[in-house]
């Protein structure tokens, strides 16, 4: 529950900060099975993306250490589509209806 709380509050921020510069955008859910980085990276290749954007790991642990952060898999794609990488900062949820 507290994910999807984060993921709405980041879609809602994202959203209004796009529609503010006019820079159009397409919010495309990805579905519940398979891995979200290699679905992010298959629909990028279809829609013939320019870049992926992702946000990074905020507190990296030892797993992640060893196994590589989630995001890795989308900076080091296949595809070799550019990924620009943003790190998170602290911010309060957003309220959405």
């Amino acid at each position: 529950k507290f994910a999807k709380k984060n993921i709405l509050s980041n879609i809602k921020v994202s959203v209004e900060y796009l529609e503010a510069k006019g820079i159009p955008y397409e919010i495309q859910k990805l579905g519940a099975k398979g891995s979200l980085e290699e679905k992010t990276v298959d629909y990028a290749k279809i829609i013939d993306s320019a870049m992926i954007i992702v946000m990074t790991t905020k507190n990296i642990g030892t797993f992640d250490y060893m196994l590589g952060a989630a995001e890795q898999k989308i900076i080091a794609n296949e595809a070799k589509i550019p990924v620009m990488t943003i790190n998170p900062r602290e911010g309060k949820l957003q309220n959405f209806n």
